[in-house]
């Protein structure tokens, strides 16, 4: 399973249930780190390259969860504009993980 897949998201958000619940493997936890530190690599390469509005509206709403109204006008954007910088941060995120995936 890759990391962009549906499936190794769901696996992924297993892996974290789980961790919280203290009942995972040592092999488990080290997929669990793993796939992490990949997120991570990832992410900071695409906010390298993204600007920083894109990147803002991506990570409040993605990650942190914040109301995408609430985002578009701190960022004084449209909420369209926010479900495209979503789209496209994550579909860059996605690629970056499967082409390291590939090596």
């Amino acid at each position: 399973e890759r990391i962009g897949d549906s499936g190794a998201l769901q696996k992924l958000e297993q892996l974290a249930v789980a961790e919280s619940s203290g009942k995972l493997s040592l092999e488990e936890e080290f997929e669990l780190d793993r796939r992490r530190q990949l997120f991570r690599w990832a992410a900071a390469e695409v906010r390298r390259r993204t600007g920083e509005t894109n990147w803002i509206a991506f990570w409040k709403t993605s990650v942190e969860g914040a109301p995408i109204p609430d985002v578009a006008t701190e960022l004084g954007v449209s909420e369209g504009a926010i479900y495209i910088a979503r789209c496209r941060v994550l579909k860059r995120i996605r690629q970056l993980v499967l082409d390291r995936e590939a090596e």
